[in-house]
């Protein structure tokens, strides 16, 4: 780990000298980053965290969404406090290419020990290393891989803490806001959003009954694969997709209103709606477009089919789709038009072009433009993480008010349990409608390319987002581990 001043390392099968070495009061209030470390480096550090929890008397308080940790804060009646994050969740990208990006200090090659003549050492002997994606150093003594793997995350520690400074003024200074307050990129994106760009009264809450069923439109981006060889194939990237719809249409805003049985209202040209409705294919069709979340062997997939079926639809879907669907609407909501993201975009794009490509704020502009929807799709149930003995757990278990999501036996330490409770609404201010309606305009884009008379065999298409501090002269209280 590296806290600005100096670097200091363990190798160690145990968190234990870690954690005694940060849970100081000189740390009081620090942010720790590690890049990635809600998909691999935190694995390391749980048990122990029940420990602390349990024996030592700490208070963690884990936020985790979607299956990843977005923050953890520890803290006790000492005086000690402070959080863990992932910087990835920040920076969507690898550690080598932020480090070229934001021009600091060169990032050392992994070393790998793939063989080892000591058979106490064994455990770090990689036999196969066809999983790596990169280039790496291939060492066969182990100390001198030991020595080149601590010198290797101490050069990891020392550029993350590099990049987060410079990622820090670069946000502060063009929009006054404080990265450590966000623990995520779509968080900072809707925190200067709600800051210069959101006017009053036009976002429409979505909760309860609302919030659930359009959910059901909520099906995101689109990956289909339909041939598996070819020669000579030519690749196409849109340009910021989802932005660009961002900008050039018009959202549900405003009041939100069910229809049921008269659909005559859906024919305003004002009005924006989304349906319940049944579809069929006209013909079988060999690139499907319209399409639905379904469960298959219990796993939750979504498919483009043909046949017929019934589906929650867009209006821009529903008109895109009639030469190939016949499609019949019962009830839904609708709701007013109206502009909500062009001068966001606008300004981010402008700003984003008035940098060279690998310049730090070039990508800092694309992260967060292409990084606001996803926040207004936000699930309003509370959800809550804890560690806690089986005795309490069996208490949790039977009380209704709340729904165990998932839990991890962590044996001698207790549990660690993430619940929801059914009966309170958090009001996250979320409105799933819109981030419906911009990956829904995201998929008549795509299927506008099936329907054209042309020659063009499609082979791969993939919709999706390549994706929940203080003063910049003030440079303390930022701690990252690698």
């Amino acid at each position: 780990m590296y806290d600005g001043k100096k670097i200091y390392s363990f190798f160690t099968e145990s968190p234990e000298p870690f954690f005694n070495a940060i849970l100081k009061r000189k740390y009081r209030g620090y942010t720790i980053y590690a890049h990635n470390l809600s998909k691999f480096d935190i694995i390391f550090v749980f048990n122990y965290l029940a420990k602390l929890s349990f024996t030592d008397r700490f208070k963690i308080k884990p936020i985790i969404k979607d299956g990843r940790i977005i923050s953890i804060d520890i803290r006790n009646e000492h005086g000690i406090s402070l959080k863990f994050r992932d910087s990835y969740l920040m920076l969507t990208e690898s550690l080598l290419k932020l480090s070229k990006t934001f021009k600091c200090e060169i990032k050392m090659m992994e070393p790998v020990l793939i063989s080892c003549s000591d058979p106490n050492n064994q455990k770090y002997v990689q036999n196969n290393i066809n999983h790596y994606t990169k280039e790496v150093l291939k060492i066969v003594d182990f100390l001198e891989w030991k020595k080149m793997i601590i010198l290797y995350c101490e050069n990891d520690s020392v550029i993350l803490h590099q990049i987060l400074l410079k990622f820090r003024e670069l946000v502060f200074k063009n929009w006054g806001i404080n990265i450590e307050n966000y623990p995520t990129i779509s968080s900072l994106a809707f925190a200067i959003f709600r800051k210069k760009y959101l006017k009053e009264n036009m976002i429409p809450i979505t909760s309860g009954k609302v919030f659930d069923f359009i959910k059901e439109s909520f099906t995101g981006g689109a990956t289909d694969v339909y041939k598996f060889y070819g020669e000579n194939i030519k690749v196409y990237d849109a340009n910021a997709l989802y932005p660009t719809k961002m900008k050039s249409n018009k959202f549900p805003i405003g009041a939100i209103n069910l229809f049921e049985g008269d659909i005559t209202i859906l024919d305003q040209e004002n009005t924006y709606w989304i349906a319940d409705s049944s579809v069929k294919t006209k013909n079988d069709l060999y690139y499907p477009y319209l399409q639905i979340h379904q469960k298959i062997n219990g796993q939750k997939r979504t498919i483009s089919p043909n046949g017929s079926w019934n589906m929650k639809i867009h209006c821009c879907e529903y008109h895109n789709s009639l030469e190939h669907y016949d499609i019949s609407i019962r009830n839904g909501y609708y709701f007013e038009k109206g502009d909500l993201f062009s001068e966001f975009v606008d300004d981010l794009y402008k700003l984003r072009l008035s940098y060279p490509k690998g310049d730090p704020m070039n990508l800092t502009c694309k992260l967060i433009m292409n990084s606001l929807f996803g926040r207004f799709a936000m699930k309003p149930i509370i959800t809550t993480q804890s560690f806690m003995s089986k005795k309490d757990f069996i208490k949790l278990t039977e009380n209704t008010k709340y729904e165990i999501d998932d839990f991890l036996d962590l044996e001698a330490n207790g549990l660690f349990v993430s619940y929801s409770d059914m009966l309170s609404k958090k009001d996250h201010k979320i409105s799933i409608g819109i981030a419906s309606a911009i990956t829904a305009m995201g998929r008549v884009e795509m299927a506008n390319m099936f329907k054209k008379k042309t020659n063009i065999h499609f082979f791969y298409i993939i919709l999706t987002l390549i994706q929940d501090l203080l003063m910049v002269t003030y440079q303390k209280n930022l701690l990252v581990m690698n």
